[in-house]
């Protein structure tokens, strides 16, 4: 789930990483 703005996002990525969402950086919202 993205904080930003609010869109889903699929984690690609095991292990964490920075994910972006509408061009700035998410914070992954447990949920």
């Amino acid at each position: 789930y993205c904080t930003v703005c609010g869109n889903e996002v699929t984690v690609t990525k095991v292990g964490g990483g920075t994910l972006v969402c509408c061009g700035k950086l998410m914070i992954l919202k447990e949920g």
